[in-house]
Parts: structure tokens; sequence; C-alpha cells
């Protein structure tokens, strides 16, 4: 039972120490769109499937933004081709085509590196709910370091 409590306990310490990271970096979104945060909702539960499934319901909402900001980026390039095709201005063109493709591959990269980032911890802490605990809050880490980059890519490609 003491084993049962102080694993319990860790749990809740790991947690706790993983989401206050995860405060120190405040987002920056355009279209003034903020990513909805359950982190003090996740803070404040004890019962560790509760913990899962409310860090679970945190990922998919942080990883849908993303996929929103993308596709943001994605059009505003689109945009920028069709607007380019209309002025006939061939060697822009290829210039942003080109872009758009490094874009979608370095997307691409990355979802492959959040994929391989969270395998180190499934890897180290070899299952059980600490495990889970420890891995949502990496991709929910990572996944917002990576809407931060969009925003700011989207903000370089202007008007």
């Amino acid at each position: 039972m003491k084993r049962i409590i102080l694993c319990l306990l860790f749990a809740v310490i790991i947690s706790s120490s993983i989401s206050a990271q995860t405060h120190k970096h405040p987002h920056k979104h355009f279209h003034k769109q903020k990513v909805k945060k359950n982190h003090s909702l996740c803070d404040t539960l004890i019962i560790m499937q509760d913990i899962i499934t409310c860090l679970d319901k945190e990922f998919k909402e942080a990883d849908s933004l993303m996929m929103e900001k993308y596709n943001s980026v994605i059009k505003k390039i689109d945009n920028k081709l069709l607007e380019l095709k209309h002025q006939n201005a061939t060697e822009r063109i290829m210039h942003i085509t080109n872009q758009k493709e490094v874009f979608i591959a370095s997307q691409e990269q990355w979802l492959k590196y959040r994929k391989a980032n969270a395998d180190i911890y499934r890897t180290t802490y070899k299952g059980g709910k600490v495990l889970q605990l420890v891995v949502y809050n990496t991709k929910i880490n990572d996944t917002n370091q990576r809407i931060e980059k969009l925003n700011e890519f989207y903000k370089l490609l202007g008007n």
C-alpha cells in the first residue's frame, strides 16, 4: 500500500513539474487565438486515470490547433502563389513553390521528431502510468513549441 501511495505521489510531482515547465513560455498566436489550457485542471486531479484523460484531451486540443496553424500557413502560401500567377511573376512563383515544398517537408519531419522524442521517454520509463504522464507532457510541450514556430513563419510570410 505504501508503494502505491509513493508511486502516485511521485507521478503527481512529475506531472506538476513538467506542467510547470510548459507554463514558462506564453504562446503568441496570430488571429488572437489562444491554446486552450487545461493545466490547472490536470494539476488538481488526483486519480491517475483522470490525469491521463485530461492530458490526452489537452494533447488533442494542442495538436488540432497546430494543424490549424499549419493549414493557415499553407493557405497563405497558396494565396501568394495565386496572386503571383496573376502577375506572371515566374521566378517568384518558382521560389514560393519551393518554399511551400520545403515547409511541407519540414512539417512531416517535425511530426517524426515528435514521435521519436516521445519514444525516448517510452524506452526510459518502460510502461506504467508514469510513462503516460511523461509522454503526454512531452508531446504537449513539443506541440506548443511547434505552434510558436508556425506562428513565426506565418508572420514571416507577411501580407
